[in-house]
């Protein structure tokens, strides 16, 4: 819904989907270090490329959480 209303619409989305999986691979790491899982799978991945990176805060939530 956002991106619809931008200039620039495939460029927007796509710094948004590269932005949520940057986040990710980073997050992973340090998720397990401190001794959590966030799992980097073909269903993370399209979610954080869905959703950028409220879409990764929210899977670092849910992993901490349940």
């Amino acid at each position: 819904m956002y991106y619809r209303t931008r200039a620039h619409k495939w460029t927007s989305g796509l710094i948004g989907m590269g932005s949520g999986v940057a986040v990710l691979i980073p997050l992973h790491y340090l998720l397990e270090m401190s001794g959590l899982s966030l799992a980097i799978n073909y269903f993370t991945i399209l979610f954080s490329m869905a959703f950028g990176i409220p879409g990764v805060i929210f899977m670092m939530i849910d992993s901490i959480l349940f």
